[in-house]
């Protein structure tokens, strides 16, 4: 009847929250170097530093990223650089 009916909805809507969270992909180090164009190597600094985008450790020496994270931190750190570009600072008129 209703309840049953109601139960399964509920169980839908729970495995649709799980499948969504799932359907995040996640990249590896290689390939989040190539979406930024930069080397591996650039990338391990920046993971490093705390620079990078955030990381998750599928293991202990098995880095992964979040494709969803990596855009955000790219949009995040375009508008960042943006700001901080030298000819943003510049004024008209004055020598740099």
């Amino acid at each position: 009847m209703n309840t049953r009916s109601s139960g399964d909805s509920n169980r839908a809507a729970r495995h649709s929250s799980r499948s969504s969270a799932m359907s995040d992909r996640l990249l590896t180090t290689r390939e989040v170097a190539a979406y930024l164009q930069v080397s591996a190597a650039t990338l391990c600094r920046l993971r490093q530093t705390g620079e990078g985008p955030p990381v998750i450790w599928v293991t202990a020496r098995t880095p992964r990223y979040s494709e969803t994270q990596v855009r955000a931190w790219v949009s995040q750190s375009s508008v960042s650089a943006a700001s901080h570009s030298p000819a943003s600072s510049l004024h008209l008129g004055e020598a740099a």
